[in-house]
């Protein structure tokens, strides 16, 4: 009699479970941005909403030991602070489309491998953190410190991060669809062009 053993996978199963919290806190986010942002994008206001769930995801990244992912969620903070105090009027309709493929590039990130920088999320990331450049330029903003930590780091030994899923189940690099935000940096450079000089 051949018995029949299930056979689990920890690792795979920890990654999940590192996932599912960031994940959900990312819905959230492009649902506020969905239902309350894209409704009147020009107006700096609607900016405001999106703010705590922006922080408590760069937090949360943070404090899993996703630097560049966390820093990815500090600098779209940065631009959506800029669009709430006034830069909304010429450049919320732009930034809301941008803002909300930046948003998708870093959901497929997470569903990769929420603590990698490698492969797969390498790509996904390097598109994602061209598209933030393009925006902060747009908008006139100094670049961020990368070398001022987002958040107070944590003891590495209060943490359980969780280990790289194996290779059985990772992404091949060549098979990912291209970048879902790489279409907007035509538009993104156009509509700076176009824009008009501001008055001194």
């Amino acid at each position: 009699m051949i018995s029949h053993r299930i056979v689990d996978h920890p690792l795979e199963d920890a990654a999940d479970a590192t996932a599912h919290p960031l994940l959900s806190i990312l819905r959230r986010l492009q649902y506020t941005l969905a239902a309350q942002v894209d409704a009147a994008p020009e107006r700096p206001e609607s900016w405001k909403s999106p703010r705590s769930d922006l922080q408590a995801l760069q937090n949360s990244l943070a404090m899993r030991n996703w630097a560049r992912g966390a820093q990815v969620l500090a600098r779209l903070d940065r631009i959506v602070d800029v669009l709430s105090t006034g830069a909304a009027e010429s450049y919320g309709e732009l930034a809301s489309e941008v803002c909300t493929e930046i948003l998708t590039g870093l959901g497929h990130a997470l569903e990769l491998d929420p603590t990698g920088d490698d492969g797969p999320v390498a790509v996904v990331l390097r598109s994602t953190e061209e598209h933030l450049t393009q925006m902060e330029t747009l908008l006139g903003m100094e670049p961020l410190n990368v070398a001022q930590p987002v958040v107070a780091p944590i003891p590495a030994a209060s943490l359980k991060v969780s280990p790289t899923v194996p290779a059985t189940g990772a992404v091949d690099a060549g098979t990912i669809q291209p970048d879902p935000i790489s279409t907007l940096a035509l538009e993104l450079a156009e509509w700076r062009e176009s824009e008009p000089p501001a008055p001194v």
